[in-house]
């Protein structure tokens, strides 16, 4: 099976009641990918081929509904540094650093006030000395924090 297409969200699509659901697990990291072979839950091998440019998968979409079987998009836990500033300059002194790191940067699906980083050793590290609240956690990384889309963040070299 070949999937070229979202079919919508679970959370604003409803399907029917009785429809046999599957699941394509997904890393944080794959979610970018448009061109991909992964296995169900079930054991279908599906191939993803989406053409969109600028495309992102999302936790719950609904990859295939044919009436009676459905395949969603579910975003596996992984290993990350869990962080929680205790004030807005511990905020900002941590957003410079990952930033000039380029480190993607997540909010808690389940605490809006902590951001997810996920982990490596060297930013554990570095998090810890600049910081109190930092811990290492299994989480799934969901709601990117992200800038504007149509903002360049090229670096131009003289």
């Amino acid at each position: 099976m070949i999937i070229t297409k979202i079919c919508g969200n679970l959370a604003n699509t409803s399907l029917r009641a009785n429809l046999d659901l599957d699941y394509i697990e997904l890393e944080w990291f794959e979610l970018n990918k448009r061109i991909m072979r992964k296995t169900t839950r079930n054991n279908l091998e599906i191939g993803i081929n989406i053409s969109e440019n600028g495309f992102s998968f999302n936790d719950q979409d609904i990859l295939f509904d044919d009436g009676v079987k459905a395949i969603i998009v579910k975003v596996i836990p992984t290993k990350c540094i869990a962080i929680n500033p205790a004030s807005k300059s511990e905020l900002a002194v941590v957003c410079y650093e990952l930033g000039n790191r380029h480190a993607s940067l997540f909010i808690d699906e389940n605490n809006p006030e902590r951001l997810l980083v996920p982990f490596d050793q060297p930013m554990l590290i570095l998090l810890k000395k600049i910081l109190a609240g930092v811990e290492v956690v299994d989480a799934r990384l969901v709601k990117p924090l992200t800038g504007h889309k149509n903002i360049s963040h090229e670096h131009h070299h003289h």
